[in-house]
C-alpha cells in the first residue's frame, strides 16, 4: 500500500493477506473502503459450538461507533504529542489535530477515516462535564483520591467515545469523504468516468471531508447538557479540514509532514512492530 501521495516516503509490507487474514488490528489499504451510512456494513459471522451443534451468529449492522477505528495503539503511543502544526480546531470542549494520508501515523489507520479519543489527564468537568470554565477546586476534590476523578470512569470515557464517534462518522459522511473514497476506489478521475467528489489528481475537492487520521484531546466530556455545542464545535473542526487546500498538505518537502516522517528511524519502528508480533513492515521509498 503506497500513500497517495508524490512526496511519500513510506509503504506498508503485509506479510499477511489483509484481505485473507481478519484481524482489526491491521491497518487499512489503498483499496479499503470508507466508513459510510451509505451501506450495511455486516458483522462477521463467528460460529459457536453448542455440545454437538455448529450455531451461526446473526448478522446486524455496524453502528456508526463500531465503524470508525483509531490507529495502531502501539505506534499512537510511540508519538504521543502532537505537533502543534497538526492542531486544527480548539474550543472549551476539546482540541482536534489533523494527521493526512502521508504522515507516518495516519497510515497505520484502521478505519478511513481513524478516529482516537484521549481525555486529558485533568479535564475541568465533574462528572458529567458540566463545568464550563476551568476550576482550580475540582483537582483539589479529588486529590489523593485518583480512582474517583471524572475520567477514570469507565462509563464516562465509553460514552464520550461513542457519542463523539457517532458524531462525527454522520458529519463527515454529510461532507460526502465516503462518496470520495467510492469515487477514487473506481479510478473515475482516470478511467473517463465523471467523478463528482473529487478533483483531477483523484483527491477530494476543497469543501469534501478527508481521509486521514483525527485526533481529539478531550477538555470536557459530553453530555445531555453541552451535546448540540458539542456537536457544533466538532463541525466547524470537520469543516476546517475539508477546507484546507492540498498545497498546504502536499507539495513540498518543507511542509511540517515531510519534516516529521524524516525523523522517523524506520528500522526502529520494524523492531517494534516485529516484537508485537503485528505483520507488517515499513519500506522507505528511495
Amino acid at each position: 500500500m503506497k500513500v497517495t501521495s508524490r512526496l511519500s516516503t513510506f509503504t506498508l509490507q503485509f506479510l499477511r493477506d489483509p484481505k485473507k487474514y481478519y484481524d482489526k488490528t491491521l491497518p487499512v489499504t489503498k483499496d479499503s473502503p470508507p466508513v459510510s451510512n451509505l451501506v450495511d456494513k455486516p458483522k462477521p459471522d463467528p460460529i459457536y459450538k453448542c455440545k454437538n451443534t455448529f450455531i451461526k451468529n446473526i448478522s446486524k449492522p455496524l453502528k456508526e461507533h463500531s465503524q470508525l477505528k483509531g490507529v495502531l495503539k502501539d505506534l499512537q503511543n510511540l508519538y504521543s504529542k502532537p505537533p502543534k502544526e497538526a492542531m486544527v480546531h480548539s474550543c472549551e470542549y476539546f482540541t482536534m489535530f489533523y494527521y493526512p494520508p502521508d504522515h507516518i501515523l495516519s497510515l497505520f489507520r484502521k478505519s478511513r477515516p481513524a478516529v482516537s479519543i484521549t481525555p486529558l489527564r485533568s479535564p475541568v468537568g465533574i462528572l458529567n462535564g458540566g463545568v464550563a470554565e476551568a476550576n482550580p477546586l475540582v483537582d483539589r476534590i479529588y486529590q489523593g483520591r485518583k480512582v474517583e476523578h471524572p475520567r477514570n470512569y469507565a462509563f464516562q470515557r465509553r460514552n464520550s467515545r461513542v457519542f463523539i464517534r457517532d458524531s462525527f462518522q454522520r458529519i463527515w459522511c454529510q461532507l460526502n469523504g465516503d462518496t470520495a473514497i467510492f469515487e477514487s476506489l473506481q479510478m473515475l478521475p482516470f478511467n473517463g468516468g465523471e467523478a463528482k467528489w473529487l478533483d483531477s489528481m483523484g483527491r477530494p475537492k476543497i469543501g469534501v471531508s478527508k481521509d486521514g487520521f483525527y485526533l481529539f484531546h478531550l477538555k470536557l466530556f459530553p453530555n445531555s447538557t453541552n451535546g448540540e455545542l458539542y456537536t457544533t464545535e466538532m463541525e466547524k473542526g470537520i469543516e476546517k479540514v475539508a477546507a484546507l487546500p492540498w498545497d498546504k498538505l502536499v507539495g513540498s518537502s518543507k511542509n511540517w509532514i515531510q519534516k516529521f516522517n524524516q525523523k522517523i528511524k524506520v528500522n526502529l519502528l520494524n523492531k517494534l512492530l516485529r516484537e508485537q508480533q503485528i505483520p507488517i513492515k515499513v519500506i522507505e521509498l528511495e
